[in-house]
């Protein structure tokens, strides 16, 4: 596969930075739905976040930190979310560079703010960086991957129950087997500490993924330790004259806000830039729904493209 132009990581990491400290700064301390953060760019978003062994880009530090492994070069992701019931807002910012020697690496902000469902207020940001490294052969690679992640939180006041913070520190690690071009396995224990079970619940994950042509069908297993209840999410792609992929999914969670979510969305390619659009909606409660946008630099790899 012909490698993508390359984009200075230097001027991207520099923002993130700059970004975060001068939110850390004028904002309160926050974070969102630990199933479904706001965060999740829209290429992962669209098909129901099944990437434990084809995320791609940005997408791949929430996903599987491994997989970043894979990725040639170098992308930006600058990302917007917005959803309703409960209403919340997010904007994001992100890049990964899998061009350095053999190791790649990569970082994410982002701040969110709106409502629980209850009503209760809730803001705040999620950063997180990783890296990930392994062998690669002429038909196989084995590729090992961590990240960190600082979370903080604040609940406002609300029918009787104080203001709360919820913040510290956790990370993932992960595990991918790609067989070729065609077969993905991938494994992650998301969140190894868990700082709250709702905002921050530990899960082993499972993923597998097939890519034939321009087709990719993704689908990631998920058990909380806590209590081993499960969360299953089936996502696939089309990539069309390697210009715009289709994508959509579904997913199920036994203990999430949503137990079902149908998800959709669309992305296209112009030499160096990609825009990507996703939505999320609940079946059982239609007026729930969540749109996200992003604009990519660089071109993340795409299996089946």
């Amino acid at each position: 596969m012909p490698r993508r132009p390359d984009v200075d990581i230097t001027a991207a990491l520099l923002l993130c930075g700059a970004l975060l400290l001068g939110v850390l700064r004028a904002a309160p301390a926050a974070a969102w739905d630990g199933a479904n953060p706001g965060a999740l760019p829209p290429a992962l978003r669209a098909t129901a976040g099944a990437g434990a062994a084809t995320s791609t880009g940005v997408g791949s530090l929430f996903a599987n930190p491994a997989v970043m492994g894979l990725q040639p070069g170098q992308s930006i992701e600058l990302g917007f979310a917005r959803g309703q019931r409960p209403g919340r807002t997010t904007f994001s910012l992100g890049s990964v560079d899998g061009n350095r020697g053999g190791i790649a690496g990569g970082t994410s902000y982002a701040y969110e703010f709106g409502q629980l469902a209850s009503g209760r207020e809730r803001s705040g940001y999620d950063w997180r960086a990783g890296i990930a490294t392994g062998l690669r052969g002429e038909t196989a690679a084995l590729l090992l991957g961590g990240t960190i992640r600082r979370m903080s939180l604040e609940l406002g006041a609300h029918q009787g129950e104080a203001k709360r913070e919820i913040a510290g520190w956790t990370g993932d690690a992960g595990l991918l087997l790609a067989l070729g071009q065609y077969v993905r396995l991938g494994a992650m224990w998301q969140n190894i500490r868990s700082i709250d079970e709702s905002e921050t619940p530990s899960r082993l994950v499972g993923g597998l993924g097939i890519a034939a042509g321009p087709v990719l069908i993704a689908a990631d297993g998920r058990f909380r330790t806590e209590d081993w209840s499960k969360s299953w999410a089936v996502g696939a792609q089309f990539g069309i004259a390697n210009v715009a992929i289709l994508r959509a999914g579904w997913q199920m969670d036994e203990r999430g806000l949503f137990r079902h979510l149908i998800t959709g969305g669309a992305g296209i390619r112009v030499d160096t830039y990609g825009f990507d659009v996703s939505f999320e909606m609940d079946p059982q409660t239609p007026a729930r729904w969540r749109l996200g946008l992003a604009v990519v630099l660089g071109l993340p790899y795409v299996a089946g493209n």
